[in-house]
């Protein structure tokens, strides 16, 4: 960590106390305390004054050479980051403040903020107790393990090495950069697999008795590419799932979870299509097997490969233009923690077969995000560029469909869609044409995909 030579601390609570007892031992002064609270302006707090944030301006900053700003937890920084970032300093945010309170302060980490919070969504801790409770002793397979979801969940179920962990990539490189990355990986095996091929998944399946558990991640996922060329998405969404529910049933593995996204409600284009099919599959077993078959849809996910708001900063850090599609576009957002965090409550709900739906919040305006981000980067000079609607692209998402009810859960961030068993039709269907889909042009492949989702809108 940069050496800093005074600096602030916004909030005047137990976190920002820790923050002082971490600075007393450096040579660095704590200028002031800065809080919202009137009632606390020009108190004492641990030797050091206590100003209310309306009395910090550019002056007091010049007059005490205050180097750099810290916020005590993350609900600061969603509150105030941009209005501080007209100082021009850094900004920084420990980063595990829930350790803090309770005293283990030896080891503390602060680092630079992830402008991502620019959404204003807070971030969810580590697994309660009650889930690692729930967790200990399981035996769970992740697939798509090295991307954005699935590393998630191997990260936050691999600490703990109670739990063991089959992890399953088609991408070696993706696996190696997940095992060098992860602090422990005692408890993990790691299997180079294409979920498309049923012979190559039953090797990997079969070859481990008592897998409690099977979190589905893998997907391609990116809608131009997948407009483009569906044929990859098609067996990995669809043939892939239908594969691992299979053996799922085959091998009486107590539960599946697919990770879906909001993009299969209505779907517009054909990678929404794909994950319909996928919970259209998902749902079919959960009526006819033992094993207790569920989906998660939720919208999307900040600091994922290919998300928007990287991709803004990326522009906004090279001078600009930032390219948007519409200026009324809006789309739903969390982090990919909280998301994962939901994934892994899903799988512990009693009785939480069907498809699961997550608290995303409301949507937001992509161009209210880049003003925000280019307010939070201080440039003001940067240009925002409209390109149009992409092939297969909506102006807003949906997280259900007008038909489907919602019920609530034990969890007050997950509901669940009141389901139906999948028509017979729709499912032999969607047999059909995984097997004959290698062998249809594009056209024929969306107008296949509509007949089995009657509510795919294809452009004629």
């Amino acid at each position: 960590m940069k050496q800093y030579s005074n600096i602030i601390i916004y909030g005047a609570g137990a976190s920002g106390v820790l923050i002082k007892q971490l600075f007393d031992k450096k040579k660095t002064t704590v200028i002031a305390f800065i809080d919202d609270n009137k009632v606390l302006h020009n108190r004492m707090l641990v030797g050091v004054k206590i100003m209310h944030s309306s009395f910090l301006d550019e002056n007091f900053i010049f007059e005490n050479s205050v180097d750099a700003i810290f916020l005590s937890n993350i609900y600061v920084h969603l509150n105030q980051s941009t209005i501080l970032k007209k100082f021009n300093l850094p900004l920084l945010l420990p980063k595990d403040v829930g350790e803090w309170n309770q005293g283990n302060i030896s080891s503390l980490d602060i680092s630079e903020i992830d402008s991502s919070f620019i959404i204003n969504r807070s971030v969810s801790g580590n697994l309660s107790q009650e889930s690692l409770k729930k967790l200990r002793g399981k035996k769970i397979l992740v697939t798509g393990a090295s991307g954005s979801i699935g590393s998630e969940i191997t990260r936050q179920l691999s600490k703990h090495s109670e739990i063991s962990l089959i992890l399953v990539d088609i991408d070696e490189s993706g696996l190696h950069d997940l095992y060098n990355t992860l602090e422990n990986k005692a408890n993990c095996v790691f299997h180079v697999c294409d979920v498309s091929n049923l012979k190559e998944l039953e090797r990997v399946i079969g070859k481990y008795e008592g897998i409690s558990s099977v979190f589905h991640a893998a997907a391609y996922k990116h809608v131009p590419i997948v407009e483009d060329d569906p044929y990859p998405a098609i067996r990995v969404n669809v043939e892939g799932t239908l594969n691992l529910c299979l053996l799922v049933d085959k091998y009486n593995i107590n539960d599946f979870t697919l990770v879906s996204t909001d993009k299969a409600v209505n779907p517009t284009n054909i990678m929404g299509a794909t994950k319909r099919c996928a919970e259209i599959i998902t749902t079919y077993y959960n009526f006819n097997s033992k094993s207790v078959f569920r989906c998660t849809r939720f919208g999307n996910v900040i600091g994922s490969r290919g998300s928007a708001i990287p991709l803004f900063i990326e522009q906004i850090k090279n001078g600009g233009p930032v390219t948007l599609t519409h200026n009324n576009i809006t789309r739903y957002f969390m982090t990919i923690p909280e998301a994962t965090q939901l994934v892994i409550k899903s799988s512990l709900l009693e009785n939480s077969g069907g498809v699961m739906l997550f608290d995303m919040g409301d949507p937001i305006h992509l161009k209210e995000v880049i003003e925000n981000l280019i307010l939070y980067f201080n440039a003001p000079n940067i240009k925002i560029d409209i390109i149009g609607l992409r092939s297969g692209e909506k102006m807003y998402e949906e997280l259900n469909s007008a038909n489907e009810k919602l019920l609530p859960t034990s969890d007050d961030k997950i509901s669940v869609i009141k389901t139906k068993v999948p028509s017979k039709t729709s499912i032999d269907l969607l047999y059909k044409f995984i097997e004959e889909f290698k062998e249809l042009d594009i056209s024929q492949l969306k107008i296949n995909l509509k007949n089995i989702i009657p509510e795919y809108l294809i452009k004629v």
